[in-house]
């Protein structure tokens, strides 16, 4: 849970997409959108599932159920078909990652944006139907006397599933991932 809610974290902070999980911090030189405006004119759905994500991993737990909540509500926003970057089904590690996460920090920001590289911000394969967003992930997160800070940027994975738009790959799943 704790390694998952840390993933999520650092993904809600970036929010991009890929295959492979891509996750390099080194992406050259990066031009945001601006409000996300590009992508919300060309796939205004994912545009604002993103929004949703970062409202889901922003939102305060202390209990329990509060933690539980917030997860079955960020699992909505993951295909039953995810996979991590190795190509294994994945929806219940997220679930059980973001859990652990949740328990061992408090998110005190988290930032999920989708970024320009060499003026290509997203990738839409039709043979496939992924949409493929290249995400940097801002989160700081504290446990104790622990903080965190996550700046990453991946390649999330996004396809259109019974009328929605659904994670299916590149977002983190493992502390490895992120770098921790």
């Amino acid at each position: 849970m704790k390694k998952f809610i840390l993933s999520l974290i650092v993904l809600v902070s970036l929010f991009a997409a890929g295959c492979g999980g891509g996750g390099s911090s080194s992406v050259g030189p990066e031009i945001k959108y601006p409000d996300n405006t590009k992508l919300a004119d060309d796939y205004p759905a994912v545009n604002t599932n993103y929004a949703s994500v970062k409202d889901v991993m922003s939102s305060p737990t202390s209990t329990e159920a509060e933690r539980t909540e917030l997860t079955n509500d960020l699992l909505m926003y993951f295909s039953d078909d995810f996979k991590d970057k190795d190509g294994n089904d994945a929806k219940e590690k997220i679930q059980a990652t973001t859990l652990d996460y949740l328990e061992q920090y408090s998110l005190s920001s988290y930032k999920f944006s989708p970024i320009i590289k060499d003026e290509v911000g997203h990738n839409y394969n039709e043979t496939t139907g992924i949409l493929t967003v290249r995400t940097l992930i801002q989160a700081v997160a504290n446990s104790g006397s622990m903080t965190i800070n996550v700046d990453k940027v991946f390649d999330i994975e996004w396809k259109l599933s019974n009328g929605n738009w659904v994670i299916v790959g590149g977002f983190p799943t493992t502390k490895a991932e992120l770098g921790l």
